[in-house]
């Protein structure tokens, strides 16, 4: 569906259009329009029709899809995915609309939205979502700290009248490599202590084996998939823990099919350190345009390898790669990793921009839901599954889905 809409009393009227497509079919019909875009514009990989088709098949199969192709004068300025879903908390239930693959993964999001356009793209799509679709709220989350969408403190003044944005908040941290021209560049930056340490468990792992350090991509990622997964899961079961494959419902599934998918492509790829064919450490990432997505890192967790700082020479040495290879930016996803800062990463803040239609009955209702969501978080994650279920030491298991699906 295609709507356009252009002041009356406008003398020089731009004609702005909304194309609305409300299933996966019509998004793979305009797969190379919008995929071009996302890829023009710099966003992320998370915004690829590959990335959202998988991301609605494993986490929200029956959400009303709704995803906007934005024109102004017949050019693309914004392609935004949103699924519209029913959450409920006890008697705090509500109508969203949230970016496809808000929750189950651990993605930070810089929409695809034309520089300078922010205000009128998102109008236009408020305006479907709060009153043509009849929903409660919108939420944008977690948007990354140096997006444009996240750095406007002036949203009430841009919006129409019947809109208001009813929060903005921090919602943790994200951090972000900007990559130097050359590797000698990223030590320097590092100070004479940080690149002294590394030096010196370089030097050691060195002396005492002959790494090699290599970028594993297109048919040979699906085989270094299934290491990574050994490897990692391994790593964390012995610290008592679960890992990431074991605590996130069905991130096991989706990832190998996202890595099925963008393996012919070159979007996704596996940084190694290895010694005679043994993997002494990986990460895995996926990638688009000079960005870098790296999703996950695991080291051998051999206890006569702790001396020679696996973890920090794996991670520096799969920033070399990137660097030589002309990346400008890892994006190393959401939570504070002093390993991360320590090696040269810049923390900036996340947000959550909540938007409802401005009639008090609305407001309040999204308020009470905004809290009760908070109360489980507090209870669920912070309370039980950080603190007290580490402390009575029971059997590890994976993060409820019902609170995945219900946080904003």
């Amino acid at each position: 569906m295609t709507f356009d809409q252009c002041p009356q009393d406008s003398m020089s009227c731009t004609q702005l259009s909304l194309t609305v497509l409300q299933s996966v079919e019509e998004l793979i019909i305009h797969q190379e329009e919008w995929d071009g875009f996302v890829k023009t514009i710099g966003s992320d990989i998370y915004f690829l029709v590959d990335w959202l088709e998988t991301w609605l098949q494993f986490y929200a199969k029956k959400c009303d899809l709704r995803c906007f192709i934005v024109r102004e004068n017949g050019k693309v300025i914004a392609a935004l995915p949103f699924c519209i879903e029913h959450l409920r908390i006890g008697f705090a239930s509500i109508r969203i609309a949230r970016i496809v693959g808000s929750y189950g993964t651990i993605a930070v999001f810089s929409p695809p939205v034309q520089p300078n356009c922010e205000a009128k793209v998102m109008r236009a799509v408020l305006s479907k979502l709060l009153s043509s679709d009849k929903c409660d709220a919108v939420c944008l989350s977690p948007i990354s700290g140096i997006n444009s969408l996240s750095t406007i403190n002036s949203w009430n003044e841009i919006l129409e009248d019947n809109f208001v944005l009813l929060e903005k908040k921090d919602v943790g941290v994200h951090t972000v490599f900007d990559l130097p021209e050359t590797f000698d560049e990223y030590l320097r930056s590092l100070g004479k202590s940080k690149r002294k340490k590394y030096l010196k468990s370089n030097r050691l792992l060195s002396n005492e084996f002959d790494p090699e350090s290599r970028m594993i991509e297109n048919e040979n990622a699906l085989k270094s998939f299934e290491i990574f997964v050994d490897f990692h899961t391994k790593l964390w079961n012995r610290l008592g823990k679960l890992g990431h494959f074991g605590d996130w419902p069905l991130s096991l599934e989706f990832n190998r099919e996202l890595v099925r998918k963008f393996a012919p492509t070159g979007h996704v790829k596996f940084y190694e350190l290895s010694t005679g064919g043994r993997p002494l450490c990986l990460t895995f990432s996926f990638e688009l345009g000079m960005t870098s997505y790296r999703r996950l890192s695991a080291r051998d967790a051999d206890p006569e390898m702790a001396p020679f700082s696996l973890g920090r020479v794996g991670y520096v040495k799969s920033l070399e790669i990137l660097i030589n290879d002309g990346k400008k930016f890892a994006d190393t996803g959401p939570g504070h990793y002093e390993y991360k800062t320590a090696l040269g990463g810049q923390e900036y803040q996340m947000k959550r921009l909540v938007f409802t239609r401005s009639g008090s009955r609305i407001v309040a209702k999204t308020r009470v839901y905004l809290k009760m969501s908070e109360w489980l978080h507090f209870v669920y994650y912070r309370v039980w599954f950080l603190k007290l279920s580490p402390k009575l030491r029971l059997k590890s298991r994976p993060l409820w889905a019902f609170w995945i699906k219900m946080k904003l």
